[in-house]
């Protein structure tokens, strides 16, 4: 029986939290669909199915371009996300991360496509305009695409219920497929048993506070 056809869209799988978690969706996935991740640019930090096929949408990721390279690199983002997903017809699409989900829906759009988009959003909240100096200069124009983009979107799938809100009452988003999907763990990997023998540096076991930290070290965390 033939496989329905399912475009994965991101700009990486470098390391970092949404990243890792879509590695690990991508087994699942690999199983039930034929799967085309497409990435900006081929950094690929975890491990991947072998039946995974990779698109490349071949653009510069330097930051270091003037405000008008960057406008045009966007535009050439967008169109290049729309000829992928136009040229190989898929069943679903789905995208992950603000400006991606951005890309994404805007390349759709650009296309005319009527194919179902899914967005993954694993990011935005209030400390992303305070606090990040690129989304802080350009939150009125972020916003704005981010609203348009999820309303447009068939499911928005968020991590918590605070970023929910967050979309609804400081972005103004209007579209009532939003869902809320914890991150999760395969808990086998971090079964440790009463018995394993774990080291930990002495100035750890001496410690009288100890502290654990699974994230990057910033103000959002």
């Amino acid at each position: 029986m033939k496989k329905n056809k399912l475009a994965v869209v991101i700009p990486t799988l470098r390391g970092a939290g949404c990243e890792k978690t879509l590695s690990e969706m991508l087994f699942d996935f690999g199983q039930e669909f034929e799967v085309d991740l497409v990435l900006y640019a081929e950094i690929i930090d975890y491990d991947i199915p072998e039946n995974i096929n990779i698109k490349l949408i071949g653009t510069d990721d330097s930051p270091n371009h003037t405000i008008l390279y960057k406008i045009f690199r966007l535009w050439k983002r967008i169109y290049n996300i729309g000829k992928i997903l136009k040229k190989n017809k898929y069943d679903a699409i789905i995208s992950f991360i603000d400006g991606c989900n951005t890309n994404v829906y805007l390349g759709k759009k650009l296309f005319n496509l009527k194919t179902p988009l899914i967005t993954a959003e694993h990011t935005i909240n209030d400390g992303f305009f305070e606090h990040n100096p690129y989304g802080k200069r350009f939150a009125k124009v972020f916003k704005f695409l981010l609203k348009i983009t999820y309303d447009g979107a068939d499911e928005v799938v968020v991590i918590s219920e605070s970023m929910k809100k967050y979309l609804y009452e400081s972005i103004g988003v209007k579209n009532k497929n939003i869902t809320t999907i914890y991150n999760g763990i395969d808990a086998e990997k971090f079964n440790l048993t009463k018995n394993e023998n774990v080291q930990f540096e002495v100035e750890f076991q001496e410690a009288k506070i100890r502290l654990l930290n699974v994230a990057r070290l910033d103000y959002m965390k």
